[in-house]
């Protein structure tokens, strides 16, 4: 079974977190500083669990990394960064809902070496 780690439990994760277990039948873990919203999207479905993370907490960031697959960051622009790094220690692929974020270019030939895609928002720009 392919494991999502989604970093962030805001508007858009829910739909995300439907479509992957339901369609898909993707294990999926959610990871939010807030545990209560994390586990609102995972409602009680046994092919996910949630998980209570912050920013200054990067053992847990880096346990729920290491488990996926691939992980999905729906984090605040500035927080990219944290879910990216743990992505190259654990040589997980990474989405984000991000436009192009100076940080992560800066990843580039890393994330290369080591074989890991590292997307960002693909949307258009008017």
């Amino acid at each position: 079974m392919k494991k999502v780690a989604i970093i962030g439990a805001g508007w858009m994760t829910k739909p995300l977190v439907d479509y992957l277990m339901e369609t898909c039948g993707y294990f999926v873990t959610v990871a939010n500083r807030t545990f209560s919203k994390a586990d609102d999207v995972i409602a009680d479905r046994a092919g996910g669990k949630a998980v209570r993370w912050s920013t200054d907490e990067p053992k847990i960031l880096d346990e729920v990394v290491r488990e996926a697959d691939l992980t999905i960051s729906m984090v605040p622009k500035p927080v990219h960064i944290h879910v990216a790094r743990a992505c190259l220690r654990h040589g997980t692929h990474m989405l984000t809902t991000a436009y192009e974020i100076p940080e992560l270019v800066a990843l580039d030939e890393e994330a290369r070496q080591k074989g890991i895609l590292i997307l960002n928002e693909l949307g258009g720009v008017e």
